[in-house]
C-alpha cells in the first residue's frame, strides 16, 4: 500500500491496490481536509473525522464517521455513513446504501432555501438515455422485506414508465402495485387517459367511505357489482341504506343516448307543462315511448299523446287494443267514499256548432257484424235493436202493489214545445230545433218526485247568470300561465319556442268559477212509466164506456 500526499495542490492518492486506507485526523482536529481524495486505486476508505473536500474518488466502500461536505463524488462501492452526507456536485456509482439500525429518521433530504419561488427538496429518478422509446422505464421504488422463510419480498412497488416520448405528445405512467398471495398486483394505474384501481382484473374489492358510512361506494371485484352504502349488492348496482334515488341538477337527470343522439331522458325538472313536481319521461322529438314484455311491444305514448294499446298506428285516434282473451278490457275505479266521479269526454276544441250532430260519436260499440251502439255528440242515443231496459226481475223486488192512479198527474201535466238557448246562441232563433217536453218548474207542482237539481254547467251559467259565474280573462287564475323564455334549456336546445306554454294557467276561461243555484232536471223514465199507467186507466175507462154503449144500442 502507497499513500502519495501532495501538499502542494491538495491531494491525497492512494497509489497501490493492494490493501485499504484508513486516514485519521490528529488528536485535536475535527476535520482531515484535501482538495481531492483519490482512493481509486485502493479496496475500501475509512474516514474517522469530518471530511472536507472538493472531490472524493473511491473504488471500493466508504466508511465516514462524521460529516461529509463534497463538490463531486464517484463512489464504485457502498457507502457507509454514521452521520450525515452532504454534496453540492454529483453523487455516482453502482450502488449506494445507507445502513441504520436506529429507530430514527435514516434518510433526510433538506433545504434551508427560504425563498418561496424556489422548488422542496427534490428526489429525482433520471432516465437519461440517448435513445428514448415508449415504454421506457423511468424509475421503481421498491419496499422490501422478508417472509418468515427468511426470503426477500417486495410486498409494495411503484413503477413509472414513458408511455409517449414525442415531442409536444409526452406522456407518463404510475403504477402502484402490492402483493396479493404471493403475486404482484397492480392496484393503481395512472395515465394519460385513465386512472384506473384494479388494472389486473383480480378480485379484488374497492371501497370508499364517508363521513357516516363505511360503504358510501363498493365495488365487488369478484362478482362484477356495485353497491351504494351497501358492502353486498345483488345486482349490477344495489343501493342500500333509505334507498333513496335523487337526482340532482340539470334538465335531464337520466339521460339515453343511441351513439350521440339524445333520445330519452328522465327528469324532474321543468319541461313542457311539467314545473319539477313530479317524474317526467321525455323522448326526443318525434320519438314514442314504448313499453314492452314478453319480448315484444305492449303499449306506447306517440309523439302526439295518443296513448295505444297493443297497437303501434292509430291513423290519428287515439286507440286501445287489448288482447284476446274474456277478461276485461277496461275498469275504472273510483274509491272515494263522499264525491267520486267517473270519466268524461269531451270536445273541448269545438263548440255545438261544430259536434251538435249525428256523424260524431262520444261513444260508439259495435262488433264485425254491425255498430250496436252509439252515443252521439248531440246527446242522442242509439242502439242496434232499439232496445232499452232495465233489470226487473221480481226476485230482485220486494213490497210489490198496484201503482197508485196517474190520471191526474197525467192530465195536468203540460207538455210544452220550446228552444233551448245554447242552441240559439249557436244557430239563431230561425235555426236552433223545437223540442217536446215538459217544463221542470211547471212538473213539479204536478209531480215533484219526478224533478231533480244538479250541479250547473258552464254553458248553464251562460244561459242564466243566477246558476253562478264563470272564469273570465280578467281573473287571476285564468292569467298564471308560465311561459319559455329564452334562457330556458329547453328553448336553448331546439325543443321549445319562446312564447310556447311551460305551465297551464290554473283555470281557462269559460270554466265554472261559483255555483249559485242548482238546475233542475227531469226523470223522464218515470214520467213515461206514469204515462202508460195513465194510458191502462184511460183504456179501463174506455173499455167500460165500450160496455155502456153496446148495451144501450142492444
Amino acid at each position: 500500500m502507497s499513500v502519495e500526499i501532495d501538499g502542494v495542490n491538495g491531494i491525497i492518492k492512494n497509489t497501490t491496490s493492494d490493501g485499504d486506507v484508513t486516514i485519521k485526523g490528529n488528536d485535536g482536529g475535527s476535520e482531515i481536509s484535501a482538495l481531492v481524495f483519490d482512493m481509486s486505486a485502493a479496496g475500501a476508505a475509512t474516514f474517522n473525522n469530518k471530511i472536507i473536500a472538493t472531490e472524493l474518488d473511491i473504488s471500493g466502500a466508504i466508511d465516514v464517521d462524521g460529516t461529509t461536505n463534497l463538490d463531486v463524488v464517484d463512489i464504485d462501492g457502498a457507502v457507509d455513513m454514521a452521520s450525515t452526507l452532504g454534496v453540492s456536485g454529483v453523487l455516482t456509482g453502482t450502488t449506494a446504501v445507507f445502513s441504520s439500525t436506529s429507530a430514527d429518521d435514516n434518510f433526510v433530504i433538506t433545504s434551508t432555501d427560504a425563498d418561496a419561488g424556489d422548488p422542496a427538496p427534490d428526489l429525482v429518478l433520471y432516465r437519461n438515455s440517448s435513445s428514448p422509446v415508449d415504454g421506457d422505464d423511468i424509475g421503481r421504488i421498491e419496499f422490501r422485506a422478508r417472509n418468515n422463510n427468511s426470503q426477500d419480498i417486495v410486498p409494495v412497488t411503484f413503477s413509472t414508465f414513458t408511455t409517449a416520448v414525442a415531442d409536444g405528445s409526452e406522456s407518463g405512467y404510475l403504477a402502484i402495485a402490492t402483493l396479493v398471495a404471493g403475486s404482484q398486483k397492480n392496484r393503481l394505474g395512472i395515465d394519460q387517459t385513465e386512472t384506473v384501481f384494479n388494472d389486473n382484473s383480480a378480485d379484488l374489492d374497492f371501497r370508499v367511505e364517508s363521513n357516516g358510512d363505511a360503504n358510501m361506494l363498493f365495488v365487488n371485484g369478484g362478482t362484477d357489482r356495485v353497491g351504494i352504502k351497501t358492502n353486498a349488492p345483488t345486482k349490477t348496482l344495489g343501493i342500500g341504506g333509505d334507498g333513496v334515488i335523487s337526482l340532482e341538477g340539470g334538465s335531464n337527470a337520466i339521460s339515453f343516448y343511441d351513439s350521440s343522439t339524445l333520445r330519452a331522458y328522465i327528469t324532474s325538472q321543468s319541461f313542457g307543462d311539467h314545473n319539477g313536481d313530479g317524474l317526467g319521461i321525455v323522448t326526443a322529438t318525434g320519438e314514442p315511448i314504448k313499453f314492452h314484455t314478453n319480448g315484444g311491444e305492449r303499449m306506447r305514448i306517440t309523439s302526439t299523446g295518443q296513448v295505444l294499446q297493443g297497437a303501434t298506428s292509430s291513423n290519428a285516434v287515439q286507440r286501445s287494443k287489448g288482447v284476446a282473451n274474456n277478461d276485461l278490457q277496461f275498469h275504472f275505479s273510483n274509491s272515494s267514499t263522499t264525491t267520486p266521479y267517473g270519466g268524461i269526454i269531451d270536445f273541448d276544441a269545438v263548440g255545438a256548432s261544430g259536434a251538435d250532430n249525428n256523424t260524431q260519436y262520444f261513444l260508439r260499440c259495435g262488433d264485425t257484424t254491425a255498430i250496436r251502439f252509439f252515443v252521439y255528440s248531440d246527446g242522442d242515443v242509439q242502439n242496434h235493436d232499439n232496445s232499452y231496459g232495465a233489470i226487473s226481475d221480481e226476485r230482485i223486488k220486494s213490497n210489490i202493489t198496484d201503482a197508485n192512479s196517474q190520471w191526474n198527474d197525467i192530465k195536468n201535466i203540460k207538455v210544452r214545445n220550446f228552444q233551448k238557448k245554447d242552441d240559439i246562441r249557436d244557430y239563431g232563433a230561425d235555426k236552433a230545433k223545437v223540442q217536446l217536453g215538459v217544463i221542470a218548474q211547471e212538473l213539479e207542482t204536478v209531480s215533484p218526485k219526478l224533478v231533480k237539481e244538479y250541479n250547473p254547467t258552464n254553458n248553464d251559467i251562460l244561459s242564466d247568470s243566477a246558476f253562478g259565474t264563470l272564469y273570465t280573462s280578467d281573473d287571476a287564475e285564468t292569467q298564471d300561465a308560465v311561459l319559455y323564455t329564452s334562457d330556458d334549456q329547453e328553448v336553448i336546445d331546439g325543443n321549445k319556442n319562446v312564447g310556447d306554454i311551460k305551465t297551464e294557467a290554473s283555470k281557462k276561461i269559460g270554466e265554472v268559477k261559483e255555483i249559485t243555484a242548482k238546475v233542475k232536471g227531469v226523470n223522464y223514465s218515470i214520467l213515461y212509466m206514469k204515462a202508460i199507467k195513465a194510458l191502462q186507466e184511460a183504456m179501463t175507462r174506455i173499455e167500460t164506456l165500450e160496455t155502456k154503449v153496446a148495451a144501450l144500442e142492444g
